[in-house]
């Protein structure tokens, strides 16, 4: 082992003043006696990296002979000594000199502290000078393994430094890791020690984001196409693959971009583009050449023939364009893109979004006039049906037989898109559309009149009981298990049923009554059928009755707003609140939000209802902030019929006014299906309202036709995951990757995310883990009045978030078991158990 600094030489660096000439010389021969200088300033180098380059200058280590070094002048020394410490005391690491603790053999057995700075003292909790001489071993062995530090031992008996990075295994503390260099000095160590918790935090979250890029990329449910700036096609996902017809191995690395699009309609784009903004491609036949023949760049094609002159935009809104399939059929697709730019704006790649537009240009036309079946499932529609009923009929007339109209849907088919998606509730329609046809006879007919709504038909019956044992065999078929991508779904029905002549005598009235049986049935408990009776006319009739309160409740002064929080995660304060309508009736008592919104919206009095909220809640939200003390959101929710009033810009800025709450504190929520309704026109009103300082928010995100493609084309500030999500997400694998992907992409695209209807302690875990920003739901708080929920946020906010503690009472509903069937008995309902 070659030379090393004392600790006796260390000592008087250190600790000890130097008092006199004679002093240092009782010491100096320990300082420099046998160490070359180079060797001094090697080591003290590697010891103060961590405090700085110029930590050698302040210590005044200079190459020169040990008799005029003898002759430094003592004031001088303990200046230099001072400047030493001041740098270590002031440093942001720890740093700490320690003596090796040998046993009577000599081995290494602990360390003592010598130095620790005051960065070390406050990490290890100790007051100031209480550390020296203390056990290392004892002090670092409460957030550090015995192990660990039993490293540092060889660093003294080789002289080879180490540098590594430890966990800390310590309950509670706020030091996640450390990084530790290590030098030998004399018969001890010196270690700088580096907090890293911020760095690993930052480093995981990219690692995570990585890992969450990779599957959203590959299994998103649209095409995503990316090139380098050339336009060569770099990457593309497994939709981009269905949709082209082409594997990745084809194009990466070899394809343009070019070689997707018709050849002709980008030569009309250019033609359009040319006599529009004056961009040329001059020279350039885009029909007859091959792309890798084209002489200008496929991105330069692309840029100057589908990228429009907004100015300082790199994204372009989705247009209409066609590929051309690897089969060389056509297909309509919607076409987003993003041009990708480097620091000096020069182009580096696009990403391409598509999607097959087909499906959207259906649903953008009126289906109700299309043809005479059903796209999806094959089934006759809703205008030939009504033709074969009437038919029905009039062979009815003559053979005195009967016809029965059978109207059914599924069981909360909303939730079952909500957490698997569109496609698997697509598919569960059409199976459920085959197993009915498989149960059917020839002369019998199913129809598919929207959504998940089903019509069949029975002629041709001599008795009721027929009909209902048919009825019964259609529920129990359409009731069973689904397999869908290896996994079963339970699925239940409700069915309704009415009956020519006995109940009904024409088709119009069949139709009508066969859906009000289905609805007794729901209301009733779902996963049923009922016989219509005249009885349920009545609860029609009392249904009329409520709507004519409702008319009459804003002018009684019955309406009244609650307020749930919005609380951030994982900090736990309340920043924010969404306003929920309430209705309360003097005789029919508190009622539903789901019961009163739909009949609203239904009777056209929802615009008027809106404008009182939104007045309402600014007034009663500046008074929640004046008593808090600071300033909260608020959040209101727009119908796809309000969001549409001539008047809602107008409203806004009156609610605004009046009551004095800034506009940055209010936020719209619109659901995903509001932007597909006459999108530029609705784009437009998002622009106004964004003009006036109001956030825009995403309600329900997932539910809907809607997809990312509206976050690059419109600024938003936040993404409310549905409820259904949020239930299933910490039991459910489907549901919990919709909630993962959504947080992931939207995270990329710089929007928050909110997850609402949080009720349970796993619930909560699962969006800690997954970086949610906020939360709002029954485990916080129900929606409260303004008074109630000033006195509630103390509470929320003393919330331990980290370990949530105490279950909040989570609603479950279980599905029923037995079919019960709903018949009438001497003119009164009575449910029958059929199994």
């Amino acid at each position: 082992m070659g030379p090393h600094i004392s600790s006796a030489a260390w000592d008087l660096l250190t600790t000890r003043p130097w008092p006199s000439a004679g002093a240092y010389r009782a010491a100096g021969t320990f300082l420099l006696a046998g160490v070359p200088t180079q060797e001094l300033a090697r080591n003290l180098g590697m010891l103060l990296g961590g405090l700085g380059v110029g930590s050698l200058a302040m210590l005044g280590i200079h190459r020169r002979k040990a008799t005029s070094f003898r002759t430094m002048d003592v004031e001088r020394l303990n200046e230099e000594r001072r400047r030493f410490q001041a740098a270590a005391e002031a440093s942001r690491d720890a740093f700490y000199i320690l003596d090796s603790v040998r046993d009577s053999k000599g081995t290494i057995r602990d360390f003592s502290f010598r130095y620790v700075n005051a960065e070390g003292e406050r990490r290890l909790q100790g007051k100031a000078g209480s550390l020296v001489g203390a056990s290392c071993l004892e002090h670092f062995g409460r957030f550090l393994e015995p192990s660990q530090i039993e490293r540092y031992f060889e660093v003294v008996e080789t002289g080879a430094s180490l540098t590594v990075e430890l966990p800390v295994t310590s309950t509670g503390a706020k030091i996640k890791w450390l990084r530790h260099h290590v030098v030998q000095l004399g018969d001890g160590v010196a270690i700088s020690s580096t907090d890293m918790t911020e760095f690993k935090a930052v480093q995981d979250q990219f690692h995570s984001v990585s890992e969450f890029s990779e599957h959203i990329f590959e299994q998103a449910p649209f095409g995503i196409i990316a090139t380098d700036g050339a336009g060569t096609i770099t990457a593309m996902n497994i939709e981009a693959e269905q949709l082209t017809g082409y594997s990745s191995q084809e194009l990466i690395g070899s394809a343009s971009i070019l070689l997707l699009h018709d050849p002709q309609e980008l030569q009309q784009r250019a033609i359009q583009r040319s006599e529009q903004d004056g961009v040329m491609l001059q020279g350039i036949d885009l029909i007859s050449s091959p792309p890798e023949r084209i002489s200008i760049s496929a991105s330069t094609v692309m840029s100057k023939v589908v990228v429009t002159k907004t100015p300082g935009s790199h994204t372009v809104p989705e247009q209409d364009w066609t590929f051309i399939r690897r089969d060389g059929t056509r297909l309509p697709v919607s076409l987003a893109l993003k041009v990708l730019t480097g620091p000096a704006g020069e182009r580096t790649g696009m990403i391409a979004i598509a999607h097959d537009s087909t499906k959207r240009k259906h649903v953008e036309t009126d289906p109700a006039t299309g043809g005479l079946y059903d796209d999806l499932t094959g089934l006759v529609s809703k205008s030939l049906l009504e033709d074969r009923i009437t038919q029905a009929i009039k062979r009815s007339k003559r053979a005195g037989t009967k016809v029965a109209v059978l109207t059914m849907d599924v069981d909360n088919f909303k939730r079952i898109n909500d957490a698997l998606g569109h496609p698997v509730g697509d598919e569960i329609l059409t199976t459920a559309a085959n197993r009915l046809m498989g149960k059917v006879r020839i002369s019998d007919t199913v129809a598919r009149i929207g959504g998940d709504e089903f019509i069949v038909l029975l002629p041709d019956h001599t008795d009721i009981s027929n009909i209902e044992f048919c009825a019964e065999q259609l529920l129990r078929t359409i009731s069973s298990p689904y397999m869908v991508s290896g996994h079963a779904i339970n699925v239940t029905s409700s069915i309704g049923i009415c009956v020519y002549p006995d109940l009904a005598a024409d088709t119009e009235t069949l139709l009508r009554r066969s859906e009000t049986a289905m609805f007794w049935a729901k209301e009733a408990g779902r996963h049923r059928m009922a016989m219509f009776a005249p009885k349920m006319l009545e609860d029609a009739y009392s249904r009329l009755s409520m709507e004519g309160a409702l008319r009459q409740a804003m002018d009684r002064d019955e309406l009244f707003m609650e307020y749930q929080p919005q609380v951030a995660l994982p900090s736990g304060k309340v920043i924010g609140m969404e306003a929920l309508l309430r209705w309360r009736h003097p005789k029919f008592g508190l009622v539903s939000p789901a019961h009163f919104i739909p009949m609203a919206e239904k009777i056209g009095i929802l615009p008027e209802f809106g404008m009182w909220l939104m007045r309402k809640s600014c007034q009663e939200a500046k008074w929640i902030q004046e008593k808090l003390g600071r300033r909260v959101s608020l959040s209101v929710n727009l119908s796809p019929h309000q969001f549409a009033q001539a008047k809602l810009l107008r409203t806004i800025e009156e609610s605004l006014d009046e009551s004095g709450l800034h506009p940055n504190d209010l936020e719209i929520e619109i659901i995903e299906n509001t932007l597909m309704i006459n999108s530029s026109a609705n784009m437009k009103t998002l622009q106004m309202i964004r003009d006036l300082g109001v956030g825009l928010s995403i309600d329900d995100f997932g539910t809907g036709f809607c997809n990312f493609n509206y976050l690059l084309q419109y600024q938003v500030d936040r993404l409310k995951i549905d409820q259904s999500f949020v239930r299933q997400a910490a039991s459910d694998v489907n549901a919990a990757s919709v909630v993962r992907t959504v947080i992931a992409m939207s995270h990329g695209l710089g929007v928050k995310v909110i997850a609402e209807g949080v009720e349970t302690r796993d619930q909560l875990k699962f969006l800690l883990r997954r970086r949610c920003d906020q939360a709002q739901g029954y485990f916080f708080a129900r929606p409260l009045s303004p008074e109630k929920f000033v006195e509630a946020v103390p509470g929320i906010e003393r919330m331990n978030l980290s370990d949530p503690s105490g279950e909040r009472a989570a609603v479950a509903i279980a599905a029923e078991e037995k079919i019960e069937f709903i018949r009438p008995t001497d003119g009164n309902l009575r449910p029958v158990t059929i199994g």
